[in-house]
């Protein structure tokens, strides 16, 4: 790898976060570091210094004569808390020296640390001045990007945006965060503040024609309640209009302890744009199997179902709701979604249609694919985006399958779905280590894969890897179906479902049946992590890593063990979330821009980045 020698010509001029650092020192210096860094593919920006080499002993001719020109002001301790960036701690009578303001010429900053000393106080960072950089550094440092706020360039054209228009937004998201700004100030006599409506507003739902799939043979189709067509519809339109009002609160009342409050809303909502997760999904799916007596196909709240297309479907089926239903009605004529199931055994989603690249995401240990719903919306470019979902996600039998047969019943299915190998393979958690599995038998048989994606996914011989094996020897057996039943059973692993997922949310929301199923995928997957050992592929690896997270706290420290994964190029970066924020807006969106350049050729990085 490249060294960097640091103390005579090059230092280190501030460490801004994990991901962030600031190289300082002689013009050539500095230059062969950039080109080093270049050549390395990372990315590299000039700071617009005047051509000083500050925050460096390089500075030491002024020293003195700054000294002598600070000596006749008049320093004082400061009233309010003060967080030094020359140490990175609270700041005590040091401050109040000519000394402090020299050392802060020649030492590097420190305002990551400087950072982290309030991020966890609850404090919101308030950036004043033209830019955003610090106010980005400071949403990175505390995890929450609701309290770093810039006073000019927060509104939805950034710093394009007019002051008057940056400063009322950046009053506004102090609003937000709790604080109170004295509106008189930036409007003279302000209106009085009214009450904002509960609902969630700012969602992206796009209205579709029609909520359903193509038909395919024995599967029910989504419908929607017919029309109303004035005068001159049908006298059997009233008691079929009657039916589905019926039906709808039927279902309403049925889903009201997974939605809350959501259950008495908009019912053409789509739910997936609820921000329920697949586990409350999943839970809503079993109500309704259990009070209808049928099971609404998982593929349709990927495809946008709504409540009243769910009653709709229902409503078809009897003359009274809810009833057990004996038999499916008639598949009818619908507009595709943006998402559908394509593939074999109905475990392959479209999550998004293009012409570009074929991207296959596995499913993490949950089983389901709906977790990628932003990924795919993210994603740059014009990419074919397929979810594979675990075969028994929604019925039959959970049974115990090797990580390496789940990765060859994965690939049969993709080439159904698509007909060709994907130009990328990945997954969040689990998902990562099955795509990582997949690459290495495509590998095998001759194919090549452009890039290996992963996200966050279990290191070999982590922490949860190591968790997990523990926890395999402790259940024991041979790997059949009944070690599903001991690893259930097994204090350790409802400990470690409880950790990530919550039991207790789980049982309150879902029905037996649900939970029992939920459980078992989650634990024939465990069980299959356990027992596999990665042999490394040739393809690049990219890797979005969770630094709040358990794997790595940092980049360089998640490196070595990547190499176990990947011969390839590796490319690795850091997101301040943890597990499950990384696959959340904001984070969502960033992850979906690095790991979308996963095709483009890639060379192995130095733990080193400079900005």
């Amino acid at each position: 790898g490249t060294v960097f020698r640091f103390g005579t010509e090059l230092f280190v001029a501030a460490i801004n976060g994990p991901e962030q650092t600031v190289l300082s020192g002689t013009a050539p210096a500095v230059a062969a570091a950039e080109q080093a860094l270049l050549e390395r593919s990372i990315r590299v920006s000039r700071v617009p210094t005047y051509d000083t080499p500050g925050h460096s002993p390089l500075l030491a001719p002024i020293l003195e004569p700054l000294r002598d020109a600070l000596a006749p002001i008049q320093f004082q301790r400061p009233e309010i808390e003060m967080i030094s960036t020359v140490t990175g701690r609270r700041a005590g009578d040091e401050v109040a020296t000519a000394g402090h303001w020299v050392d802060m010429a020649e030492r590097p900053v420190r305002f990551r640390q400087a950072l982290d000393t309030i991020a966890k106080d609850g404090v919101t960072f308030l950036e004043v001045g033209p830019g955003k950089a610090l106010s980005n550094l400071a949403k990175a440092a505390s995890g929450d990007w609701t309290r770093a706020i810039s006073s000019l360039c927060d509104g939805p054209d950034g710093d394009e945006e007019p002051e008057p228009d940056g400063l009322a937004h950046a009053c506004a998201r102090l609003y937000c965060a709790g604080h109170s700004p004295e509106w008189s100030r930036l409007y003279g006599t302000p209106p009085s503040p009214v009450e904002a409506p509960t609902t969630a507003f700012d969602l992206k739902h796009i209205e579709l024609p029609a909520v359903g799939l193509q038909p395919r043979g024995d599967h029910p189709q989504p419908v929607q309640a017919a029309p109303d067509h004035g005068e001159g519809t049908d006298a059997a339109a009233a008691p079929v209009a009657a039916l589905a009002a019926d039906t709808l609160a039927a279902v309403a009342d049925i889903v009201r302890p997974v939605l809350g409050d959501a259950a008495d809303g908009d019912a053409d909502a789509a739910l997936v744009t609820l921000g329920l997760d697949s586990l409350a999904l999943t839970a809503i799916r079993g109500r309704l199997q259990q009070a209808f007596g049928q099971a609404v196909p998982m593929a349709w709240f990927a495809a946008g179902a709504s409540l009243r297309g769910i009653a709709a479907f229902y409503a078809e089926g009897e003359p009274a709701g809810p009833a057990p239903v004996q038999a499916a009605p008639e598949p009818v004529e619908t507009t595709v979604t943006l998402m559908r199931s394509v593939g074999r055994a109905d475990h392959v989603l479209t999550l998004r249609d293009g012409s570009g690249p074929l991207v296959a995401l596995i499913h993490p240990v949950g089983g389901d694919a709906l977790c990628y719903r932003e990924l795919a919306e993210a994603w740059p470019g014009d990419a074919r985006i397929l979810g594979i979902r675990h075969p028994e996600a929604e019925a039959g039998d959970v049974r115990y399958r090797p990580l390496a047969e789940l990765a060859r019943l994965y690939r049969r299915a993709v080439l159904d779905a698509a007909g060709r190998v994907p130009d990328i393979v990945g997954g969040w958690s689990f998902g990562g280590a099955v795509a990582q599995e997949m690459t290495a038998q495509w590998e095998e048989e001759g194919a090549r894969i452009a890039g290996l994606a992963a996200i966050d996914s279990p290191l070999p011989d982590g922490d949860y890897a190591r968790q997990l094996r523990r926890l395999a020897d402790i259940v024991g057996g041979d790997g059949d179906d009944c070690v599903l039943d001991r690893m259930i059973a097994r204090p350790e692993f409802e400990a470690v479902f409880d950790e990530q997922h919550g039991l207790g949310r789980l049982r309150a929301v879902a029905d037996p049946a649900t939970v029992e199923r939920v459980l078992r995928i989650h634990a024939a997957n465990a069980a299959a992590l356990a027992g596999h050992r990665p042999q490394p592929v040739r393809a690049p690896l990219s890797y979005a890593l969770a630094l709040r997270a358990g794997n790595a706290g940092s980049s360089e420290a998640a490196a070595r063990p990547l190499e176990a994964l990947s011969a390839g190029p590796l490319r690795i970066l850091g997101f301040d979330c943890d597990h499950f924020s990384i696959m959340r807006s904001p984070a969502v969106e960033a992850v979906a821009g690095f790991l979308g350049a996963a095709a483009k050729p890639v060379v192995q990085p130095v733990p080193l980045v400079a900005e």
